[in-house]
């Protein structure tokens, strides 16, 4: 079975090279393009990690994580943080954010850190 990767992020381009990236390597990719969205379908599709904006509409990735941490059925899902912010690194830190990466962003790292995650079976 595919692991299902949901990528939170409101700026269709990048939405668009990540869904590539990450299918091209073999996993189900679903979007959002907000954090109230992206929470929904987290609660929907449990997916086996999440790629997460910090910038966005209606709610920002930080109260978005937030959320999930907080909540009994989404807090186990892992979160990689992919954002332009570096200042946000030690507050997304103190959440338990797996990985955090700053735009731009090497292709293989973030693809290598998706890997580590999703064959250390939590």
């Amino acid at each position: 079975m595919k692991k299902k990767i949901l990528v939170v992020e409101d700026e269709p381009g990048m939405v668009m090279l990540l869904k590539a990236r990450l299918e091209s390597r073999g996993y189900r990719v679903y979007s959002a393009k907000d954090g109230i969205e992206g929470i929904q379908k987290a609660k929907e599709l449990h997916p086996d990690v999440i790629l997460l904006d910090v910038m966005m509409p209606r709610l920002d990735g930080y109260s978005m994580a937030q959320r999930l941490k907080e909540d009994d059925t989404t807090t186990s899902i892992p979160l990689v943080v992919v954002t332009i912010k570096e200042a946000m690194r030690p507050l997304f830190k103190k959440l338990g954010v797996d990985y955090f990466f700053t735009k731009p962003f090497e292709d293989e790292e973030l693809l290598s850190a998706v890997k580590r995650i999703l064959s250390d079976e939590r």
